[in-house]
């Protein structure tokens, strides 16, 4: 979870607490995460520029080569729950009612949003 949103995002590198937030994890879990990804060389860990309380993390290329490795299993999965089991219209209202997801996470998500000073 936590590479493919590191991987996706449309900027290099988020804050360890936002990324938190935008997952839906605890911040503690995040950090202890955070911290066991970094040491893997999965992600990197740097002090935040603006409050050296925080953290920025980034994904590394080791991590971004393992979050594109998933993409066939995570399609496969995916054929299996949904495209095995529904029809051509659920299909269909599946993927407009994904969009419609999709598109307001990407505008109102907290990982996008800019921080305010």
């Amino acid at each position: 979870m936590v590479l493919v949103a590191l991987s996706e995002l449309p900027v290099p590198s988020v804050n360890l607490n936002r990324l938190a937030a935008g997952l839906g994890w605890e911040i503690s879990r995040m950090s202890h995460q955070i911290s066991r990804m970094d040491e893997a060389g999965l992600v990197k860990k740097t002090k935040n520029l603006e409050d050296s309380r925080c953290f920025d993390v980034s994904i590394t290329a080791k991590g971004r080569k393992i979050a594109e490795a998933a993409i066939p299993l995570q399609s496969k999965e995916i054929n299996h729950c949904f495209s095995e089991v529904l029809t051509q219209a659920q299909m269909k209202a599946l993927i407009e009612i994904s969009e419609a997801i999709s598109t307001h996470m990407k505008e109102h998500h907290p990982l996008n949003k800019k921080v305010e000073k």
